[in-house]
């Protein structure tokens, strides 16, 4: 569902991501590393807000520089770690404009809403106004709105952040329900609460891919490969 070929990002002519390569299928896989490792530039790639300055990328078997961009869009969820919300709106509406904006047919956004808001856990809150959530719960609102469309790939970048453990929990069973038809592409700074859920793992440093494989493979090498300045040393 993803493929990228020594893909390159440059943002005001600094490279941001150099020479990546990757090969994801249908499962969890989770995207590690230190701030400024270009984590959020892969993610923002991925999921086409961000276009790519050399190199391959393919997503959903297609080129996002072409005319397929609206299509896969139609087909991807995308949780930026930071999103807005329209405080005065219910989460009802919120989601409701949010599937409108990703071309969903309206006949199917009600269905879309309510199953969304109950997979996140805010049926009880649907009609509430977001203004008056807290922070936690808005996190789940942003993690709703991206699995509006059944997205066969799911990008998400930081979702647990202000999530308490018992809705850490609950995510992390979503993902594992998710990972057998949709490519979910996760960030994370603590990769332990995946173990149970995550396909692979691939590592970054200094927008390069440092390591990619298991998860357990990818945080060992990560804690026993740092240089004295704190980067980590190239893998074998």
């Amino acid at each position: 569902m993803i493929h990228t070929s020594r893909m390159s990002v440059r943002i005001r002519r600094t490279l941001v991501l150099d020479a990546v390569d990757l090969d994801l299928g249908p499962g969890v896989h989770a995207v590690l590393g230190d701030n400024g490792s270009g984590k959020t530039t892969l993610l923002r790639t991925l999921a086409t807000a961000t276009a790519h300055s050399e190199g391959t990328l393919r997503l959903l078997d297609r080129d996002p520089g072409g005319s397929a961009l609206r299509e896969i869009r139609r087909r991807l969820g995308y949780l930026p770690q930071s999103f807005g919300l329209y405080r005065s709106y219910t989460v009802r509406e919120f989601l409701g404009y949010a599937a409108w904006l990703r071309e969903m047919p309206g006949r199917r956004i009600p269905a879309a809403v309510e199953e969304a808001a109950e997979r996140t856990g805010l049926a009880h809150r649907i009609d509430a106004r977001i203004r008056t959530l807290s922070g936690g719960t808005r996190q789940r609102v942003g993690i709703a709105q991206a699995l509006l469309n059944t997205p066969e790939l799911l990008v998400l970048d930081e979702p647990t952040v202000g999530l308490d453990a018992g809705t850490r929990a609950d995510f992390v069973a979503l993902l594992g329900e998710l990972a057998g038809t949709t490519c979910v592409v996760i960030s994370t700074h603590a990769p332990e609460e995946l173990q149970d859920a995550c396909t692979t793992a691939t590592l970054l440093d200094r927008g390069g891919v440092a390591l990619h494989g298991g998860l357990a493979e990818v945080t060992a090498h990560r804690g026993s490969a740092r240089t004295p300045s704190g980067r980590l040393r190239p893998a074998d």
